[in-house]
């Protein structure tokens, strides 16, 4: 556990009608707005919702829904382009992971001369990024209140993750009218992929006390909303307790680091063209199973959150339990239980493990987990 560094310049509205808040972000003296989202939202209420709202508080929005499952990076060159002919004066992430990154590195490249290729969780830049509004259409990020953003390779088609120190969002939203309009399948992932951010982020080498009393919250939140979530997934209750979770989780990893499943989830999704969400859920058990490998006292301790009574029991006896508690929550018949099931072949395990090997985060996992373990892992999920 590393000491505390915390530092979030950005404003946060979360609430019912939190798009209300939309021309106190950072578009005062703006008035000429980007808005990137993914396609599959342009005939959506929530994207009429963000248009009605930008129309009412003096807002021009520009509106590329050009992100889909298919997109890469080139996308961004494109993006880029439109924001600058068009004399954009800030720029709307609005959609899933891959439309919030996309929208990000338009914002972050705006007024520089670099190329997408060139960006990387080393690149700095003395050229001011693009005021910058993120609205999540879905629950699960690693990226809410830090520089990160994932962008699949235009030569390889492989998730490329990356971290940028001096750029976060000016300002994030969160609205349970506008994470109605993916499907109630997506919806379901997300938040498994919500918990199993909160797990990695907890069992990180990179967490402080603050990101674990954040995704411990968030842990729990998770699992308790997530029956809700399948009997009621349209209500704004439920929806905004979801949306609690994924911000604990969220701010839970301005401090902290995913592991190897959500590097694995991003990478598979990348080749196979299946949402990371959906990859999440399958490998959720089996980091489990790593984190009572390699940290099972901070297993056990996440038995507090899930109400499970475990005096008197060991650590690894308390760890056992809390595993049996979470496996026990995850039975959802929509989703698929092995990687099998989408597509995922043993040629697809192999170039998955090499590129996980490469992420940024891979070095803050709380034990280490080479080439043949990762490969292990990800053939007892297949």
């Amino acid at each position: 556990m590393r000491e505390l560094e915390l530092h979030i310049p950005g404003r946060v509205f979360s609430s019912h009608s939190a798009l209300t808040n939309l021309n106190d972000t950072c578009f005062s003296g703006g008035r000429r707005i980007l808005l990137v989202t993914n396609d599959s939202l342009q005939g959506g209420n929530a994207l009429k919702m963000i248009r009605e709202t930008a129309d009412d508080q003096g807002i021009d929005l520009i509106i590329e829904p050009e992100v889909n499952p298919f997109s890469t990076d080139e996308v961004v060159d494109k993006l880029r382009e439109i924001a600058r002919i068009s004399y954009v004066e800030g720029v709307i992430g609005f959609g899933d992971v891959t439309a919030l990154s996309v929208a990000r590195a338009v914002a972050v490249l705006h007024k520089t001369v670099l190329n997408t290729t060139d960006l990387s969780s080393d690149t700095s830049t003395e050229a001011p990024s693009l005021p910058y509004v993120e609205i999540p259409a879905a629950y699960g990020s690693p990226f809410f209140f830090n520089g990160g953003m994932v962008l699949s390779d235009r030569y390889d088609k492989t998730a490329r993750f990356i971290y940028l120190k001096k750029f976060t969002p000016d300002a994030f939203i969160q609205d349970p009218a506008l994470l109605k309009d993916f499907s109630r399948k997506y919806r379901i992932a997300s938040l498994l992929e919500t918990l199993l951010l909160a797990i990695e982020g907890y069992f990180s080498s990179d967490s402080t006390y603050f990101s674990d009393t954040l995704l411990l919250r968030g842990i729990g939140l998770t699992i308790d909303t997530l029956p809700g979530v399948l009997e009621r997934p349209d209500d704004g209750e439920v929806v905004f307790k979801a949306q609690q979770a994924a911000f604990f989780t969220g701010y839970g990893h301005a401090m902290s680091s995913p592991g190897w499943g959500t590097a694995s989830a991003y990478i598979l999704g990348s080749l196979l063209r299946v949402p990371a969400s959906i990859v999440a859920t399958v490998l959720l058990p089996y980091v489990l199973e790593y984190g009572l490998k390699v940290c099972p006292d901070k297993v056990a301790r996440m038995g507090n959150m899930l109400g499970e009574n475990l005096k008197g029991l060991s650590v690894v006896a308390a760890a056992d339990r809390v595993v049996e508690s979470i496996r026990a929550s995850l039975g959802v018949e929509q989703l698929p239980g092995r990687l099998s099931e989408l597509g995922v072949q043993d040629t697809h395990l192999s170039q998955t493990v090499s590129k996980v090997m490469d992420v940024p985060f891979i070095n803050s996992l709380p034990g280490p987990v080479g080439p043949p373990e990762l490969f292990g892992y990800l053939e007892n999920a297949l």
